[in-house]
């Protein structure tokens, strides 16, 4: 979410997008941007903002915001997914496990980075 937050304030996001509004606007694209990269559903997307932005935005409330800013959020995504490659790197690391709390529930723990020389 960090490089959502840089890729915004690069682009000036809360200078374009401007009104009364009951949450920040930058909250709406990040579920938005959220909901795209894991091309998700509208219903999937109001959990998955739940779980990762510790709101849940009702599905119409995003729906709206799509049709308002889904151009702002497809400008987001372009910079979002150009970072890697303007990054100097060596390899990429992508890990995912699956464990298991003592309720027996089963928690998935995914991360990534990318690894590089340091000067």
């Amino acid at each position: 979410m960090a490089a959502l937050d840089c890729v915004l304030d690069l682009m000036g996001f809360d200078s374009k997008v401007k009104g009364r509004f009951g949450r920040p606007p930058r909250l709406y694209v990040k579920a938005l941007a959220l909901k795209e990269v894991c091309k998700a559903s509208l219903r999937y997307a109001e959990s998955l903002s739940q779980d990762y932005l510790g709101v849940k935005i009702p599905r119409s409330t995003l729906h709206y915001w799509e049709v308002r800013c889904g151009d702002v959020v497809e400008g987001v995504l372009k910079a979002l997914f150009r970072l890697p490659s303007l990054m100097d790197y060596d390899y990429s690391v992508i890990d995912s496990t699956k464990l298991t709390d003592w309720l027996s529930a089963r928690r998935r723990l995914e991360e990534g980075g990318w690894l590089g020389e340091q000067a």
